[in-house]
């Protein structure tokens, strides 16, 4: 008598459950891998932040900026990490070979004022007197800003409108005017 075979697939809920043997690495082999996962991901996350703090001193900033730039960026919250700190960094930067600007430029004068202020240079308020109307503007910034940057990177209102009384067509060089400047002293 011949049998015939079955090939009859059992349903999902019949299926046989498998036990799966658990796989155990010793607590020294854990320990030697983390380790060595976690200091090649510290040397990698260092040689991206170097390469970004020359990046931004390549730009004509200082160390202490390219570190603050880079600081912001990296904070908790803004969205980057250390592996798209490069890409982040040369988006801003925009066409620097043009000397065209897409915000690096700004986040690094603001670094600067924020530096200046927390090494306590002063803060200088003055005015200007436009030279047809004799309109009084009042202005500040820091000990050591030019005034092309107050106009540009200044945080007073102001700043802006005596931004349309000064045109830096030499992009701050000062090589095609003369500017003349009086102080007077108040008593």
């Amino acid at each position: 008598m011949r049998r015939a075979l079955s090939l009859r697939t059992p349903k999902w809920g019949q299926m046989p459950r498998q036990k799966s043997l658990p796989v155990r690495k010793s607590l020294a082999v854990q320990q030697i891998g983390q380790g060595f996962s976690r200091s090649f991901c510290n040397k990698k996350k260092a040689s991206e932040r170097d390469e970004a703090l020359k990046f931004v001193q390549d730009r004509g900033h200082s160390l202490e900026v390219a570190e603050g730039v880079v600081k912001a960026l990296l904070s908790p919250g803004s969205g980057v990490t250390s592996t798209t700190l490069m890409p982040m960094l040369k988006q801003l930067a925009g066409a620097y070979e043009r000397e065209e600007n897409s915000g690096l430029l700004t986040m690094a004068k603001a670094v600067e004022q924020d530096l200046a202020r927390t090494a306590g240079k002063a803060l200088i308020k003055f005015n200007v007197y436009g030279a047809v109307d004799g309109e009084m503007i009042e202005c500040e910034g820091f000990e050591g800003m030019s005034l092309k940057d107050v106009v540009e990177f200044g945080q007073e209102k102001n700043n802006e409108i005596l931004g349309e009384y000064i045109e830096c067509a030499c992009s701050g060089i000062m090589a095609f005017f003369t500017f003349h400047v009086y102080i007077k002293t108040q008593r």
